[in-house]
This record gives structure tokens, C-alpha cells and sequence, in this order.
């Protein structure tokens, strides 16, 4: 957010909104709204936090208006907070009050005052910024979820954009993937950069952002992938390892000094 607060250029303002919304690939109204509110909080820093000031942004030209909004309401009504203790909201008039002042005054009577545009300080600067971010980024993560909630079962490409403790980031272009240690391949290490292919499990809507959860493409047909990969792979457990049966169930002797025990064909998937 520009240092100068709404004094900005009005064009300035927009610039603002369309690189954050193209970065984050979130809609444009979105940022415009987090800005607003950022400007919101800033004046009501300036002004009084008893003040109800709302603000809108013209999203085709980008004039700022704020404006404080007071509301008639009864004498006798009461409001309390989330522990019942009575509380004052802003932007509020008792009926009696607004009567000294105009004869002509109501329940539910609303006025509204223009404010004069003002500069940011270092404070509401940084109070703005944070507002902006923290929207930002939420609406990053409500859209990161939608567009993903429906692609359980696909698989998807990916590069990896970092490992922490076995467990595999993987950039999928409009959203980040994990893939735990226990969902990779055993003995597959990755790299930085590495374009690889996973399987969607599931996604997940949590408090830190969606978690998309990613396993190796084999990892559901493991037995299928591990026998049809076994020779490219001399690593893998093929189908080599000690059996009591054969593929059709039959029982297979034991090793003797005799006969070298061969083990039973992988079968065909």
C-alpha cells in the first residue's frame, strides 16, 4: 500500500489491485475491498474508534469517499458482547439525543457525513498493510480450495518446490501440494525443481489454508505398480521377496541344498 494513505494517486490505488489480484489470482474486487478496509481502520485511528466510517473505493476511476454514519436507535435498547456485559456500538445515537439536535429525528434515521481525505502515518501504514495481507491472503486460500476440492482422484502435475523432513512441497501452479513422507515412493528422493507426477487424496479446509494432500500415482495400485516396475527398478521390492504361495495359490517348496529355489513369476497386470 502506497506510504501517502488515500492521498495516493486514485490511479495509483487501482495499479495497486490489479498487480496483487494477477499475482495472487484472486478477483480484483477482493483486493479493492481489503484496501477499503484497510482505509477504514486507518481513519477510524485518525478520527475516533467510537466512529462508524466507511469507505468505497470507485473501482473504475479510483475517487475514495469516506463517509461517517451515525443511526438512530430506541432509548431503551441495550447491547451486550460475546460475555453479556452491556456494550456501546459505534456509529449509534439514542432517539432523545438526536432530538436536541434535529426535531425531525426517528428510529432508524441515518446520517451520514463526508469526511475530508488524509494521510497515512507510519502507524496506519503499517496497520493498512497488514489488513491488506491478511485478506489477501485469505481470499488466496478460499479460492486455492475451490478450485481444488473437486480433483480428488486426478493426477496432476507438479514441481517440487521444497522437501522438510521427508515430506515433499510440490508447486501446482495455483496452489501448493504436500506429499508426506509415508505417501512417497520408499527410497525416492527428490529435488528442488523436480517436475514429478501425484495422485489428489483428498483436500482438506483447515485454519492455516486448504491442505492438499498429495500420494505417489502407484501409491493406490502399489502391488500393480511395484510388480510392472520391478525391473526398471533394482531397488524396489519385487516380487522376489519370500513367498509361501505361488500368483495361482498353490504352495511353493522350500529351498533345499539340492534344488536352488527359484521364486514364482510376478503375474501380468
Amino acid at each position: 500500500m502506497s506510504p501517502t494513505g488515500i492521498a495516493a494517486n486514485r490511479l495509483e490505488l487501482l495499479q495497486i489491485a490489479e498487480a496483487v489480484a494477477r499475482e495472487k489470482s484472486i478477483d480484483r474486487e477482493v483486493v479493492i475491498s481489503a484496501i477499503e478496509e484497510a482505509i477504514q481502520k486507518g481513519a477510524r485511528a485518525r478520527y475516533g474508534a467510537e466512529h462508524d466510517i466507511r469507505v468505497r473505493i470507485d473501482p473504475k476511476t479510483g475517487e475514495t469517499t469516506l463517509k461517517r454514519v451515525i443511526r438512530v436507535i430506541p432509548d431503551d435498547e441495550t447491547f451486550t458482547d460475546e460475555d453479556g456485559l452491556p456494550v456501546e456500538p459505534v456509529g449509534i445515537r439514542r432517539l432523545s439525543e438526536a432530538l436536541r439536535d434535529d426535531p425531525e429525528a426517528f428510529v432508524g434515521k441515518t446520517y451520514e457525513e463526508v469526511l475530508p481525505p488524509f494521510e497515512f502515518g507510519r502507524v496506519q501504514t503499517q496497520m493498512a498493510r497488514q489488513v491488506v495481507t491478511g485478506k489477501v491472503r485469505e481470499a488466496e486460500r478460499e479460492r486455492q480450495y475451490e478450485e481444488f476440492k473437486d480433483r480428488v482422484g486426478e493426477v496432476i502435475n507438479g514441481v517440487v518446490k521444497r522437501v522438510e523432513y521427508g515430506n515433499t512441497v510440490v508447486d501446482l501452479g495455483r496452489g501448493e501440494g504436500i506429499m508426506r513422507r509415508d505417501q512417497s515412493i520408499p527410497r525416492e528422493n527428490f529435488n528442488i525443481g523436480d517436475r514429478i507426477r501425484c495422485y489428489i487424496y483428498d483436500v482438506r479446509r483447515e485454519a492455516k489454508g486448504p491442505q492438499i494432500l498429495l500420494t505417489a500415482p502407484s501409491t493406490p495400485s502399489a502391488p500393480a505398480w511395484a510388480c510392472a516396475e520391478a525391473g526398471s527398478r533394482p531397488w524396489w521390492p519385487s516380487c522376489r521377496a519370500r513367498r509361501s504361495t505361488s500368483s495361482s495359490g498353490a504352495r511353493t517348496k522350500p529351498p533345499s541344498s539340492s534344488t536352488p529355489w527359484r521364486p514364482p513369476r510376478c503375474p501380468r497386470w
